[in-house]
């Protein structure tokens, strides 16, 4: 039985229509992958990978002579901030809290190679949302003793060339890990010490240790000196880069800082995400015309052979069993369709990763498991329309026999 209806399927098709749709959608598949996975490896290279923080800048009043003869802060007004958060190119931003007592820092322990060492520095906070994050590792509640903290990956570059000169062993982001962490709070006649957690790190604030902000705001009014007003030093801004020179104007007209490696990168992350974004549409239309194509394709070598399955219904054969026969045809082309594209992307990658080596770019491994996530998404969503589509013409041909 299944020779005979594999027979009837060939017997309806035409091998250059059938070639053509093959190779547009393995195209239109290849560029779709190809986008996201260039996409992907672009985020990987420029921005360290998944960032803990939101794609954001840290922006900062320049200090100014005044400040440094009568000692006071460089910090945002009230109308600075509102003249920023009002304007188009900022999508959110907020005042980047900051620790206003005495705090250091202790890592290692009696038994670890290191030792037990402190060092003062000062700690920052955010608001949640603009954190990536999970709540479960970085909350604090009153009372928990164990404060999560996210380090800045410039830190570790920095600890490691101070090390050798202290005769302490260097480390790396995976050992810190497993070290004994602390921290110890004083102000106002008081002297508090938490133990700590790592939670991460992060490239987009190098400069200082970040702590949960409840847990900031709560020890600033604890340890910190209650008529010292908290103003806004910094600055942690989500922008718009549709709007980019706009945003490049305001730092340069009121004397902001902000990182301009950071913000150059950002610059050029909007532009390919421009052009992926074209790659991305171009591969889609063509896939779903391709995939409309072979829809069309399987409509055809079905009423082509209209009479043959009028035949087979009337001597006892099921609609369902020709259905699927016709399903698992196709359904087996697009798969083939699907490995096809896969395996020039996974060469195409591979190829991509030795010309990163040569040009001293740090760019590894294979595809993403985003990109096969897009693909198998699309080959269910192929089949199962499909399936649909042939499974009601074949019905609506056995009901008129």
């Amino acid at each position: 039985m299944k020779v005979k209806l594999s027979q009837i399927i060939r017997k309806g098709q035409k091998r250059s229509q059938l070639i053509v749709a093959y190779i547009g959608s393995v195209i239109g598949l290849f560029l779709l992958i190809g986008s996201i996975q260039l996409y992907l490896d672009y985020t990987s290279v420029m921005f360290g990978g998944e960032d803990l923080l939101k794609d954001g800048f840290l922006v900062d009043k320049k200090v100014s002579g005044v400040n440094t003869i009568t000692g006071g802060v460089a910090s945002f007004s009230d109308e600075e901030i509102k003249e920023l958060n009002d304007s188009r190119f900022v999508e959110d931003l907020a005042p980047v809290r900051t620790s206003k007592f005495k705090i250091g820092f202790t890592a290692g322990g009696a038994n670890s190679k290191m030792g037990n060492f402190l060092f003062h520095y000062y700690a920052q906070s955010l608001p949640d949302r603009f954190l990536n994050i999970p709540d479960d590792k970085f909350i604090w509640t009153p009372g928990d003793t164990i404060v999560p903290v996210v380090v800045p990956s410039e830190f570790i570059k920095a600890f490691n060339n101070f090390a050798p000169t202290q005769g302490i062993p260097q480390l790396s982001e995976e050992s810190l890990e497993g070290f004994p962490l602390s921290i110890q709070c004083e102000g106002n006649g008081k002297v508090k010490k938490f133990k700590a957690r790592l939670a991460g790190f992060t490239g987009k604030m190098n400069t200082t240790i970040l702590l949960p902000d409840n847990f900031l705001k709560q020890a600033n009014i604890t340890y910190g000196d209650p008529n010292e007003k908290e103003v806004a030093q910094s600055l942690f801004i989500i922008s718009n880069s549709k709007y980019h020179h706009e945003f490049l104007d305001l730092m340069e007209k009121n004397n902001f800082s902000v990182n301009e490696a950071k913000l150059k990168a950002s610059e050029e992350k909007s532009r390919l995400q421009i052009i992926l974004s074209v790659m991305l549409g171009i591969g889609s239309i063509i896939l779903i015309q391709s995939a409309l194509n072979f829809i069309l394709y399987s409509q055809l070598s079905i009423f082509k052979n209209e009479y043959e399955i009028g035949v087979l219904t009337n001597i006892g054969y099921d609609y369902k069993t020709i259905s699927k026969t016709y399903i698992f045809h196709f359904a087996k082309i697009f798969v083939a369709i699907s490995i096809t594209a896969f395996v020039i992307a996974i060469f195409g990658k591979m190829w991509l990763n030795g010309w990163a080596q040569e040009h001293k770019i740090p760019l590894e491994g294979s595809l993403a498991g985003e990109t096969y996530v897009v693909g198998l998404i699309f080959l269910v969503a192929y089949i199962a329309i499909n399936s649909i589509s042939i499974f009601k013409s074949i019905k609506e041909i056995a009901k008129r026999n």
